[in-house]
């Protein structure tokens, strides 16, 4: 699973949504990351770390450095 989606996401909507993706992991066996720790910032990789990597999510507050808490529990 990622935070990438199908249109412009804001920056609001994927803090939101890196919590709904591992709520919702977590409600069965337990959730498997896979993740890209980190990839390309360039030109031609344009926006892809935003959503694709776990360095930039926890850099820019969309993930929190503890992969096993949530910013909000509730």
């Amino acid at each position: 699973w990622a935070l990438p989606t199908q249109f412009s996401a804001s920056d609001e909507f994927l803090y939101k949504w890196a919590d709904a993706q591992k709520r919702a992991y977590s409600q069965g066996a337990g959730w498997i990351e896979f993740w890209n720790f980190k990839i390309e910032k360039s030109d031609l990789a344009g926006d892809t770390a935003r959503q694709w990597s776990y360095f930039e999510g926890v850099r820019l507050g969309y993930l929190t450095k503890d992969p096993s808490k949530l910013h909000n529990p509730h």
